[in-house]
């Protein structure tokens, strides 16, 4: 699957809980090559916007658009087409890093410029591919969620404060691959408040423009 030609529109968007409104009439298209951040106090609903961009929850009110050269895409097919990093994601527990890494690259297969190798040398992980999740740390387990979600070949990257529980060395990696996965074509969406998550987006959405 070649990670171009895909493109998101969000049309008159809004997402309430019971009376309360989230966001509305937001009108949003993504394309190729966008970098954008979803800003917003703690608690406006970042995540909530992010994941009803991915489908994974519904709208209250107007429609989702998913796109693929120029071909209306079906939701359940949306899927192999985006990648998702979060802190509230979890993981197989019961499995090692290296069975995990073979079950989500049976999935979605792996990009051809991500040298998988390297990258677990990079985000100190090569040590502990025999090791079962439930023995590390949050933070490994965030480098793991991090290598999955930029590994793959897929045209989307959601990321939800991707850098919850790093370190320094983390931040610097993470920064890295942002540098990177900026030429392989990819539209990225991070919710995230934070400065050294959102530095290399090349657009911004206010959540409190759309209440």
């Amino acid at each position: 699957m070649s990670p171009s030609g895909i493109s998101v529109k969000l049309e008159q968007a809004g997402k309430r809980y019971n009376r309360d409104w989230i966001f509305k009439k937001l009108d949003l298209e993504l394309h190729t090559g966008d970098f954008i951040s979803i800003a917003g106090a703690n608690g406006a609903g970042k995540s909530t916007l992010l994941q009803c961009i991915m489908g994974y929850q519904s709208l209250s009110s107007g429609s989702l658009l998913y796109h693929f050269d120029g071909k209306p895409l079906a939701e359940d097919a949306r899927f192999a087409y985006m990648s998702l990093v979060s802190p509230y994601l979890e993981l197989p527990e019961g499995y090692t890093l290296q069975e995990l890494i073979d079950f989500h690259f049976g999935l979605k297969a792996l990009h051809p410029q991500f040298d998988l190798a390297a990258m677990l040398d990079a985000c100190k992980l090569s040590a502990h591919l025999h090791k079962q999740l439930w023995h590390f740390s949050s933070g490994m387990k965030q480098r793991a969620k991090l290598l999955l979600g930029f590994g793959a070949a897929t045209p989307l990257l959601f990321l939800d404060e991707p850098t919850t529980n790093l370190d320094q060395m983390g931040f610097e990696w993470y920064d890295y691959l942002m540098e990177g996965v900026m030429h392989h074509g990819k539209i990225i969406v991070v919710a995230s408040n934070q400065l050294h998550e959102t530095k290399r987006c090349n657009r911004e959405l206010q959540l409190a423009d759309y209440k």
